[in-house]
């Protein structure tokens, strides 16, 4: 399986319960995000994005699988592992847009709002799409490899941001990542994690959310 971040890691320290949720989540998340950034053929990269889409849209062969994230997401979504799927075309579009990557933050965003809706957080399903997109955005500035995607991410991330306000604690893990990544664009697309004050900008989210 494909390691998590540092960011990712220190965020499902803040997801309660719901862990095997998040961390499957958070999981696959990670494989598609290597698939696509480290994709020397783009055709058998697709390939694997296909065979991914094909195991969400049949939630019910998870519980079946060999693979152990497969399995994972199955005992985590259930039937539900279907919304997953705009996350899968979210990261496939990355295999060949070098312009833009306004499809991946499409993607994130619905993950987002997905892993809300999971968690019954209806109420806020907009700031976990907003949460989403962040982290997107900013992960398109520290990890594509195309130089106009970047610059792209740069200029386009504030079209996402409406402010700050305070969620469920169930979301807290995206609550975090969605701070931390604004905080990284505003320095212009730094890690978000790595220099001195963001230990302590990640406990704060932590412990409030915001």
């Amino acid at each position: 399986m494909a390691e998590l971040n540092d960011a990712v890691r220190f965020a499902l320290t803040g997801a309660g319960k719901r862990k095997d949720l998040y961390r499957a989540s958070f999981q696959l998340d990670a494989v598609l995000g290597t698939i696509a950034l480290s994709a020397r053929e783009p055709l058998l990269a697709q390939i694997r994005m296909a065979w991914w889409r094909d195991q969400l849209t049949v939630p019910e062969a998870g519980f079946r699988a060999k693979d152990p994230l497969v399995r994972s997401l199955a005992e985590a979504w259930g039937t539900d592992a279907s919304q997953l799927v705009n996350l899968v075309d979210g990261w496939d579009s990355l295999i060949d847009d070098r312009g833009s990557g306004s499809a991946f933050v499409e993607g994130r965003a619905d993950f987002g709002a997905a892993i809300a809706k999971s968690l019954d957080c209806e109420q806020d399903v907009d700031a976990a799409r907003m949460y989403g997109a962040l982290w997107a955005f900013s992960d398109l500035t520290n990890y594509s490899p195309h130089p106009k995607v970047r610059e792209w991410a740069i200029e386009h991330w504030k079209t996402e941001f409406e402010g700050t306000s305070k969620t469920s604690l169930e979301l807290r893990p995206l609550a975090i990542l969605g701070g931390l990544a604004r905080r990284s664009l505003e320095r212009g697309g730094t890690p978000m994690l790595g220099d001195r004050k963001s230990p302590f900008v990640a406990l704060r989210l932590w412990f409030t959310g915001k």
